[in-house]
C-alpha cells in the first residue's frame, strides 16, 4: 500500500500528537536512528523497540521508518492493540481479529477468514503483497497485554509459526501426504515459509510484559533497537526544518525563520537541567505555540511575523508561560473536579520537594491517586509525568520534565493563595451567618431591637465584600427591611427592597426576585396599599411560574387566593359591585386551583389540605345551584355559596354609601312591601318564612313560618302577593310580560301563569277531570266563569259570580249535575304569625289591592258546604307601581 501526503492544509508542528505517516516531508531530527532501524529491519526477521514514554517511537515508526520502508520494497502495516468493539453486536475484538483486519486489505482471490478458528500462518500465505515483503509494525505493543492471557498467548504462538525457519508441521504434513510425482508447483510454493518481518515497539518500564513473549519466542530479544532521546542538533533540525518548508497548498503558516539566539534560549529552555534530555513532546508544544502565532499575524494590521526573534517569543520568559498554560489545559481534561483535584496535590505536593523533582515509588503514587489505576494511564498519556524502573525492577514515577517545574510551583504558590483568601473569606461570610442567627434572637426582647439593626448592618458589610454572594446580599437585605417596617419606617425598607431587587436580577435568580416582590408588597400591605400590594405578589407569583418554582409558587397563590376572597366579602357588603364581586371569588378560586397544583407536585399533603377545604368553601360561592328570575321585570338574581342565603328588602345608608342591612338576594327600600328579611333558601334547596309582614307563598300555597318547604325546579315564590319569582335549577328563559301588565294570575295545581293586561276582561272557570277540579284562565267573558278580572276606573278588580254547575259526587244517586250557591274564602297575613281568613261573597267587585288573594273555592251542596278543591286554587298577584314604572 502507497504512502501519500493528504491533501488537506496541515499544521507544521503536531504538537502532543504524534507524527502521522503523510506528515513525513515535515518529520525532521531522527535521521540516522531511522537509517538504522531501517538497515536492522532489512537485517533482521525480528525487532524490538523500545523508549521511555515520550521519546517518540510513534513518531519515528509513522513518518520515519514507514515511508523508508514503501521506498525499499517493503509494505509496512501499522497494528494498534487498542480495544476495539464490533458494530454489529458491541462486542470487543480479539488481539487475533484485529491483526487479520488489517491482513484482509491485502487478501487475495480466496480471501482471507476472520473467524475464531483462522490459523494466522494460513491468512499471511493467502495475501497478495506483489512480491513485496511486508512488515508488522506493532507500535504501544504494552496494549496487547491488557487482553486476556489465552489470546495473548494464542496469538504470540501464531506469531512463532510465522518466524521459525521451517513452514508448521501440519503444512510439511499435508505436502508428505501428496506422492511427489504428484504435487504441483503451487502445493509446493504453499508449502514454503512467507517472508514476512516484524517490529514490536513498546515502552522501556514494559519490556518485562516481553518476556511472556520470550517463553515462547525464545530469540525475540535477538534484535533490539533502543531509541535514544533526542539530542541538540536533533531538536535544532526538528524546530528549524518544518519551518522553512515551502508550499502554501499544503500548510496553513507561511514560511518563516527562527534567528539563531531565539532558538539556542528555546534549546536551552527545554533541556532537563539533571539529565540534559529534551522531551519531543514540549518541544512540539512551543512549536506550535509559536506556530499559532504566526497563523494570528495574519490578520494583523502590522503584517505577518517572518522571523522568530527573541521579541517575537522569548524562551526564557515565555517557555515556562506556554508550558504553564499547557500544564493547567492538560489538568483541566484528566477527569471530573475530584479527579484533578488529586492529579495536582501529587503533582504539587508530593512529586515536588524542595522546588525539586522527586521519585515516588509506585505503591505509593497508586495510593496518592485513591488506587485509581485510569487516573494513572491519563497522567502518563498526558506526559505530565514519565515511569522509570531501577535496577532491580522497582518502578517509580516523577514529573517528565525540569521545563514543567516552574509551572508546577507557580500554580501550586496560586492554589495556595487561593486556598488563603478562601479560608479568610469563609471565616468573614461564617462571622455574617453569626450576626444574621443572632438577630432573631435579638427580635424576641424589645430591649435589645437596635442590636438586631447592627447586627444585620454588619452582615450586609461583610456580604457586599464579596459580590459572588449575592443571594446572601439580597437575603439580608430582606430581613433588614422587614424589621425597618416593624418600626413603619417604610419608605427606607422599599429603598432597600428596590436596590434588593436590582441585585437579584443581576444573577437571575428566580426565587429571590419573588421573594423581593413579595416583601414589598407586604410593606404595601401593611401601608393600606392595596392596589401595589396585589401587583407586587402578582409579580412574585409570576415570576415563581415561569421559572417552574412549584412551592414558592403554591404558598403564594394561596395567600393570593385568601387576598381575592377577602375582596369578595368586601364588595358583597357595597352597593353595585355584583360584577367585581363575582370577579374577585372567581380569582379566588382559579388562585386556589394553582395552589392545589404545585402542592400536589411538592407532595406537601398539609397544603393539599388546606386548599381543599377553601377550594370547597370558594366553590360554592362560584358555582350556581340555582336561580330566581323575577317574573315582572325579568331580573335574574344567582343562588351560590355555602351559606344560607337571605331575601328581603336591603336597608342602604345614603351617607355613608353603605348597606346598613344587606341581603344576598336583595331589593332596594322602595319595595317597602317586602320585609327586610322576608325569606331564605338554603343550598339544599328549603326554603323558609323568615316572620315576613305580608307573607309568602310557594305555587300560590302559603309558606308558613316555622314550616320549611324543599323547592323544585319552577315553584314560583310570591313575597307579599306582589313579587312573583320563580326558582331553576338551571338558567332559563322566561316569556317577556306586556308592556301595561298590571298583574298576574298563578295557577296552583299547573304552576302556569298568565300575565294581566289593561284594556282585557279575564274569565276564571273550573274544569273537571275524572271528578278533579281546575282552574282555567281564559280572555273575554265565559258563561260558567267563577268571577271575572279587569281593570275598573283604573283599578284592577274583580267579580264574584253567584252560581255555578258542580258535580255533587254522589249526592244523587243518578250522580246527575246539580246547581248550588258557592263561596270563596281567603287568607290574609296580619302581623308576624297572624292570618284572618276572608269570605267574598258573590255578586260583588272587589278592588285586588284589599286582599292577598290565595282563594279556596266551597260549594253549598243541600245546605252543606263543601270545598270543591283542597287548598289553595289559583292566587291573583298585583304588580308594583315600583315595577310597572320601570
Amino acid at each position: 500500500m502507497g504512502i501519500g501526503i493528504t491533501s488537506e492544509k496541515i499544521d507544521r508542528y503536531p504538537g502532543l500528537w504524534f507524527f502521522r505517516q503523510d506528515q513525513a516531508d515535515i518529520f525532521f531530527g531522527r535521521k540516522r536512528e531511522t537509517e538504522e532501524l531501517f538497515h536492522q529491519v532489512r537485517s533482521s526477521r525480528v525487532i524490538v523497540l523500545f523508549a521511555k514514554s515520550g521519546v517518540g517511537k510513534s513518531s519515528l515508526l509513522n513518518a520515519g521508518l514507514s515511508p523508508h520502508l514503501a521506498a525499499n520494497g517493503f509494505i509496512p502495516i501499522t497494528v494498534l492493540f487498542t480495544r476495539t468493539k464490533t458494530e454489529e453486536n458491541n462486542t470487543a475484538l480479539t488481539p487475533l481479529q484485529i491483526l487479520m483486519s488489517h491482513l484482509s486489505l491485502y487478501k487475495s482471490k480466496d480471501g482471507i477468514s476472520s473467524g475464531p478458528d483462522t490459523r494466522l500462518w494460513e491468512q499471511v500465505k493467502k495475501c497478495n503483497f506483489n512480491g513485496k515483503c511486508p512488515v508488522l509494525i506493532f507500535d504501544q505493543f504494552e496494549d496487547l497485554f491488557t487482553y486476556p492471557r489465552e489470546k495473548v498467548d494464542e496469538l504470540i504462538k501464531q506469531f512463532y509459526e510465522l518466524m521459525h525457519d521451517r513452514p508448521p508441521s501440519r503444512i510439511v504434513q499435508s505436502l508428505l501426504n501428496i506422492k511427489p510425482a504428484d504435487r504441483t508447483k503451487e502445493q509446493i510454493a504453499w508449502a514454503s515459509q512467507p517472508l514476512i518481518k516484524f517490529i514490536f515497539a513498546i515502552r522501556s518500564d514494559r519490556l518485562f510484559d516481553m518476556q511472556r513473549v520470550n517463553e515462547i519466542i525464545p530469540a525475540i530479544f535477538n534484535n533490539r533497537f533502543e531509541l535514544p532521546v533526542l539530542t541538540e542538533s536533533n531538536a535544532r533540525s526538528a524546530i528549524v526544518e518544518p519551518a522553512k518548508k515551502v508550499s502554501d497548498e499544503r500548510f496553513l503558516s507561511p514560511v518563516f525563520t527562527y534567528e539563531r539566539g531565539a532558538l539556542e534560549r528555546i534549546i536551552n529552555n527545554l533541556k532537563d537541567e539533571r539529565t540534559g534530555e529534551i522531551a519531543p513532546y514540549q518541544l512540539q508544544i512551543i512549536c506550535s505555540y509559536i506556530e499559532d502565532m504566526i497563523k494570528e499575524s495574519a490578520t494583523d494590521a502590522k503584517g505577518v511575523i517572518k522571523e522568530i526573534t527573541t521579541e517575537v517569543f522569548n524562551a526564557d520568559v515565555d517557555t515556562d508561560k506556554v508550558l504553564r498554560n499547557h500544564y493547567e489545559q492538560v489538568l483541566s481534561q484528566l477527569g471530573n473536579a475530584d479527579e484533578q483535584l488529586l492529579c495536582r496535590q501529587l503533582l504539587e505536593n508530593d512529586l515536588m520537594e524542595n522546588n525539586n523533582r522527586v521519585r515516588l515509588p509506585e505503591g505509593i503514587v497508586k495510593e496518592r491517586l485513591k488506587k485509581n489505576d485510569t487516573l494513572l494511564q491519563k497522567l502518563l498519556l498526558s506526559r505530565l509525568i514519565k515511569i522509570e524502573t531501577d535496577a532491580y525492577g522497582s518502578i517509580y514515577y516523577e514529573i517528565s520534565h525540569d521545563s514543567l517545574k516552574e509551572p508546577i510551583l507557580k500554580s501550586k504558590g496560586e492554589r495556595e493563595d487561593q486556598e488563603k483568601r478562601e479560608n479568610e473569606k469563609n471565616e468573614q461570610l461564617t462571622r455574617a451567618d453569626i450576626l444574621v442567627r443572632d438577630h432573631y434572637r435579638q427580635l424576641e426582647n424589645p430591649a435589645t431591637l437596635s442590636s438586631a439593626f447592627k447586627s444585620l448592618n454588619a452582615a450586609i458589610e461583610i456580604y457586599d465584600r464579596f459580590p459572588d454572594h449575592l443571594k446572601e446580599r439580597v437575603e439580608t437585605r430582606i430581613l433588614l427591611a422587614v424589621l425597618l417596617e416593624s418600626q413603619k419606617n417604610r419608605h427606607d425598607a422599599k429603598l432597600l427592597l428596590e436596590y434588593s431587587l436590582s441585585l437579584a436580577s443581576e444573577m437571575n435568580d428566580c426565587t429571590l426576585i419573588g421573594r423581593v416582590n413579595e416583601t414589598y408588597a407586604f410593606i404595601c400591605e401593611n401601608d393600606l396599599d392595596e392596589v401595589s400590594s396585589f401587583r407586587y405578589y402578582m409579580k412574585a407569583y409570576e415570576v415563581y411560574n415561569t421559572f417552574f418554582d412549584y412551592a414558592h409558587s403554591a404558598r403564594l397563590a394561596e395567600h393570593l387566593g385568601g387576598f381575592k376572597e377577602q375582596l369578595f366579602d368586601e364588595l358583597s357588603r357595597k352597593a353595585d359591585d355584583a360584577e367585581e364581586s363575582d370577579k374577585a371569588i372567581t380569582e379566588a378560586y382559579d388562585f386556589y386551583s394553582s395552589a392545589m397544583l404545585n402542592y400536589n407536585r411538592i407532595s406537601d399533603r398539609f397544603g393539599v389540605k388546606r386548599i381543599q377545604r377553601r377550594l370547597k368553601r370558594v366553590n360554592g360561592l362560584t358555582k350556581p345551584w340555582g336561580y330566581l328570575i323575577e317574573l315582572f321585570t325579568g331580573k335574574e338574581h344567582t343562588l351560590k355559596g355555602n351559606n344560607t342565603l337571605r331575601v328581603g328588602r336591603d336597608v342602604y345608608n345614603d351617607e355613608t354609601k353603605t348597606y346598613w342591612l344587606k341581603n344576598e338576594i336583595g331589593f332596594s327600600s322602595s319595595y317597602n312591601y317586602v320585609s327586610r328579611r322576608h325569606v331564605s333558601i338554603t343550598p339544599n334547596l328549603m326554603a323558609e318564612d323568615t316572620q315576613s309582614t305580608n307573607g309568602t307563598t310557594i305555587n300560590a300555597i302559603p309558606l308558613y313560618y316555622g314550616s320549611p318547604r324543599q323547592l323544585e325546579s319552577g315553584d314560583i315564590i310570591v313575597l307579599a302577593d306582589m313579587l312573583p319569582l320563580q326558582f331553576f335549577k338551571e338558567n332559563t328563559l322566561i316569556p317577556t310580560p306586556p308592556a301595561d301588565c298590571w298583574g298576574m294570575i298563578l295557577l296552583a295545581d299547573s304552576r302556569d301563569y298568565y300575565y294581566l293586561s289593561n284594556d282585557k276582561l279575564y274569565s276564571v272557570r273550573l274544569a273537571v277531570n275524572e271528578n278533579i277540579y281546575h282552574t282555567l284562565i281564559e280572555e273575554g267573558e265565559q258563561q260558567d266563569a267563577l268571577m271575572k278580572i279587569r281593570v275598573v276606573d283604573d283599578v284592577p278588580s274583580f267579580f264574584v259570580e253567584s252560581r255555578m254547575e258542580v258535580v255533587t259526587n254522589g249526592a244523587d244517586k243518578n250522580n246527575e249535575n246539580v246547581m248550588a250557591e258557592w263561596k270563596i274564602y281567603t287568607t290574609s297575613k296580619h302581623g308576624d304569625r297572624q292570618y284572618t281568613d276572608y269570605v267574598l261573597n258573590a255578586g260583588n267587585w272587589y278592588p285586588l289591592s284589599f286582599f292577598v288573594f290565595v282563594p279556596k273555592l266551597v260549594a253549598n251542596i243541600e245546605n252543606e258546604e263543601k270545598a270543591l278543591a283542597i287548598g289553595s286554587t289559583f292566587q291573583l298577584i298585583l304588580r308594583s307601581m315600583i315595577e310597572f314604572s320601570k
